[in-house]
């Protein structure tokens, strides 16, 4: 099963628990994942370049759970008033 946690999701479990004790729980895990670091199998971020930006993803696992970090850099948006 593939489980996306957007903005939609993280706003209503912060309106649900409280900021506060969202950002407890979540520096809790934060936390204890750094503990296990050298249980997650990281590569190197895969960039794909084009003439307009850059697409990034950084992915990681720790053999039960997969996740990624996705980022991308536009420059030229700016101009256009979006979001880079």
């Amino acid at each position: 099963m593939v489980e996306y946690i957007g903005t939609a999701r993280l706003r209503e479990l912060v309106s649900r628990i409280g900021a506060g004790r969202f950002i407890e729980e979540l520096s809790g895990e934060i936390e204890a994942d750094y503990r296990r670091w050298d249980e997650f199998e990281k590569s190197a971020r895969l960039a794909s370049h084009s003439p307009v930006g850059v697409i990034e993803l950084m992915p990681t696992s720790d053999g039960r759970l997969y996740s990624f970090k996705y980022v991308n850099g536009h420059p030229k948006n700016t101009a256009k008033g979006l979001l880079t």
